[in-house]
């Protein structure tokens, strides 16, 4: 059923690709958002996660991140997503995503396939954007494909509804951004349903090419590994480059 659907997806997207017959503008970005885990049951954790985003300014993007945890000296994830923003003109678009996390201090990773939707809004100095999908979850204990992510045994899998939804403000001619996050994964982690997160994310653009975030949050733990703190915090502090 799953590889039907992706044969789907992968084939509407071939023939979605218009024909430009001219230069089409396109962005890169490079995004290093370190992130600090603070949990009284769980250690601790440090991550380094960096990413890039290849985007056109009709709407087509391709993006890929790893994310190294200084705490375990291990690689914690990497992923690989390609999608569509503002379709025909209209708000919405969608994603396909190849990800997983690796846990190697347990020989164990989590391998997902995420098809996703979302819409993107601005009026005024105001936005907001969601994302809805299915996170299709496969429990890898193979340690020697470890680290492939495509690789979906039939151990444990799963069908996971994913989400987010963001509502922000504009201010200073809109170069500082203030928002509130709601979600239950992030680019490196999907989480079961009651994985929620909820966060408050500042943005500053120092110029045109440069922008500095600080999220900080707090993520509901007690789902993951029965853990006796039902919450840990988070901080996320970091900056973007455009290119």
């Amino acid at each position: 059923m799953i590889k039907k659907v992706l044969f789907a997806v992968l084939f509407g997207s071939v023939f979605a690709v218009p024909v430009f017959s001219s230069p089409v503008e396109i962005m890169h970005r490079i995004t290093f958002l370190p992130r600090l885990n603070l949990n009284r049951t769980l250690p601790n954790r440090f991550s380094l996660p960096l990413q890039y985003t290849f985007e056109m300014k009709n709407g087509f993007f391709a993006d890929t991140g790893i994310s190294f945890e200084t705490t375990t000296g291990y690689i914690r994830g990497y992923y690989f997503r390609a999608g569509w923003n503002n379709i025909v003109s209209t708000p919405f678009g969608g994603s396909l995503q190849f990800a997983g996390t690796q846990y190697a201090e347990y020989e164990r990773s989590v391998n997902s396939i995420i098809i996703a939707g979302n819409g993107n809004f601005e009026w005024n100095r105001y936005f907001a954007g969601f994302e809805i999908g299915v996170n299709f979850r496969f429990l890898n204990i193979d340690s020697d494909r470890l680290w492939n992510i495509f690789y979906y045994p039939d151990i444990s899998r799963e069908a996971i509804l994913c989400y987010y939804g963001v509502f922000g403000m504009k201010f200073f001619d809109e170069r500082y951004r203030v928002f509130i996050r709601f979600d239950n994964r992030d680019d490196f982690l999907a989480g079961n349903l009651g994985h929620y997160g909820f966060f408050f994310g500042q943005e500053f653009d120092i110029n045109s090419r440069f922008t500095v975030k600080l999220i900080p949050g707090f993520r509901q733990s007690g789902s993951v590994a029965l853990a006796a703190t039902y919450y840990q915090a988070i901080i996320y502090f970091g900056g973007e480059i455009r290119l």
